[in-house]
């Protein structure tokens, strides 16, 4: 059975923790949380992609583990964004800049704030699922 140890080394093949990091390498990990999404969704399709509630918790719960981490990856991305806006190269297809910019930053901190709404959802969810099990007969 996997581990997280062995999450760790999968993730650091796309992107090691600690650098160095390079953009493709992030678009890469980000591909690969997309697919990764998919082939969760594919595994979970049955009725018996589970034999107990614990590993139904479990799932949520490590789900949950990434979800926490949303808020933040948005707003270092906003970040990034406003750098790109201060720079007087920047420029938009078929509009002006300060429009593009600002309705991105306002999708990105929506974004964090939906994340923030889902996590709590996802811990009420894992709080529940902690307290069931299935008796042997």
């Amino acid at each position: 059975m996997p581990t997280t140890t062995d999450a760790d080394v999968v993730a650091d093949q796309v992107l090691p923790l600690g650098g160095p990091y390079d953009p493709e390498a992030i678009i890469a990990a980000a591909h690969t949380i997309a697919e990764l999404v998919r082939r969760l969704n594919h595994a979970t399709f049955d009725n018996g992609a589970f034999q107990y509630p614990a590993q139904l918790s479990n799932t949520v719960g490590a789900i949950r583990d990434a979800v926490v981490r949303l808020d933040q990856l948005f707003n270092q991305l906003d970040n990034h964004l406003v750098q790109f806006a201060q720079d007087p190269a920047l420029y938009a297809n078929r509009s002006d800049v300060a429009t593009e910019v600002a309705t991105a930053r306002s999708a990105l901190s929506a974004a964090a704030h939906i994340a923030g709404d889902l996590d709590a959802a996802m811990k009420t969810a894992c709080s529940s699922l902690n307290r069931l099990g299935l008796n042997d007969d």
